[in-house]
């Protein structure tokens, strides 16, 4: 068995480290893809369901006060309020 000289220590803890940052930095971008993916797929479900109210004849008012009680926590209101403006023509 041989000793390692400073070198091969400093070049064994490099790579440690690299393996371990790249690790966690994929971890951290998987996390951050999902809550991106998770808002996209929140904001799908808000248009299909004001689609949906307006369809079955639900008013604007009606439509205004459901989805802001259903998404008002998820969405900023102005942000509601586009869709709804644009789905019901406003």
């Amino acid at each position: 068995m041989r000793i390692m000289d400073i070198a091969e220590k400093a070049k064994i803890r490099e790579e440690y480290y690299k393996k371990r940052y790249r690790e966690e930095g994929l971890k951290e971008g998987l996390k951050k893809g999902k809550k991106e993916g998770e808002q996209i797929g929140r904001q799908k479900m808000m248009i299909k369901a004001i689609h949906n109210l307006q369809v079955n004849g639900i008013d604007y008012e009606g439509a205004k006060k459901m989805i802001l009680m259903t998404f008002g926590q998820d969405f900023e209101e102005k942000q509601i309020m586009a869709e709804l403006n644009r789905e019901y023509g406003r």
